[in-house]
């Protein structure tokens, strides 16, 4: 039964993961648009920030899988 709830907990707080990380490309891709249909100077500069949030982002997502790595192992101890 403990095993089973671990899992359960384990599969949503994952999925949540990917549905907030899908969110966010969404986001900054509409913002992306925005910026090249309304100036293509300014393209460039919204295009490396969208770049940097993404990179900000995959850190993030790695940062909180090794922490919950960890916490799942204390939960075995």
């Amino acid at each position: 039964m403990l095993t089973f709830l671990k899992q359960t907990i384990t599969t949503s707080i994952s999925l949540k993961f990917v549905l907030l990380s899908m969110k966010g490309l969404r986001v900054m891709s509409k913002r992306n648009n925005l910026a090249s249909s309304v100036f293509t100077q300014q393209r460039i500069h919204y295009k490396h920030k969208s770049s940097y949030l993404y990179k900000m982002m995959h850190y993030l997502l790695l940062m909180i899988r090794i922490e919950y790595g960890l916490y799942l192992t204390i939960l075995e101890l």
